[in-house]
């Protein structure tokens, strides 16, 4: 590994790994010692990708339910205003669709890690959500 050879012998991997197979290929390579799933209420994560928007302008994106990109009057650019839309692929159906692949790609990681006594998971709350702590 790359970082190995420039004397880094640790690291952060996001959305990694993806299935099993690449779980086990990571700890033949890595001494994986921590493993962290976040998890939110399904109906605050539907909520948050429903409030999903881009400015067809400057193609920015913003949440109407997110205080660190606030689509508000007072949190858009001027060059942003009137240009919020919504993508094609934020329906409900389709996110409900996207999580629930998303769920059958995951368990099985998670269980793979869960067999492992280094899982730690960690539930992302609403509150801190919507007051950024």
């Amino acid at each position: 590994m790359t970082a190995h050879s420039e004397g880094v012998d640790r690291f952060v991997m996001d959305g990694f790994p993806r299935n099993v197979a690449l779980a086990a290929a990571l700890d033949q390579i890595a001494d994986v010692v921590l493993a962290v799933q976040l998890s939110m209420r399904r109906d605050v994560l539907i909520e948050k990708c429903l409030g999903r928007r881009k400015c067809i302008h400057c193609e920015k994106t913003f949440n109407i339910r997110d205080v660190r990109e606030p689509a508000t009057p007072e949190g858009l650019p001027e060059q942003c205003m009137g240009h919020l839309a919504v993508r094609p692929d934020d329906a409900e159906a389709d996110i409900e669709r996207r999580l629930a692949a998303y769920e059958a790609m995951a368990l099985p990681v998670i269980r793979f890690y869960q067999a492992a006594p280094l899982q730690s998971t960690k539930g992302a709350k609403a509150e801190a959500l919507a007051t950024g702590a």
